[in-house]
């Protein structure tokens, strides 16, 4: 998320930040959930808006891969059949 923010800013990456993401790696897909309008809120926890998180999403779709990871889209699905989803996906991926 840092990365992303520099990335967003147009703030230029400090070098050691830029190694770390290298060197220090997740698993090498990461699973996102697309914003979702139906389920967005503005509340205490969550202070920006829609066009906010539409851009967050946005610029972390557009960082990763230049990380080096892939990036997969959650189905925008009921609970029960995302779930389904995932323990699926996670079994293909096993």
């Amino acid at each position: 998320d840092a990365l992303v923010w520099y990335a967003r800013t147009d703030t230029p990456l400090p070098q050691r930040f830029a190694d770390l993401a290298h060197t220090h790696r997740y698993a090498p897909v990461v699973w996102l959930a697309p914003p979702w309008q139906a389920h967005f809120a503005q509340d205490a926890e969550r202070r920006h808006g829609w066009d906010t998180a539409v851009a967050e999403f946005d610029a972390i779709e557009r960082v990763l891969p230049g990380l080096g990871y892939e990036t997969r889209h959650i189905p925008q699905l009921p609970v029960a059949a995302r779930a389904d989803w995932i323990a699926a996906q996670l079994q293909v991926a096993a």
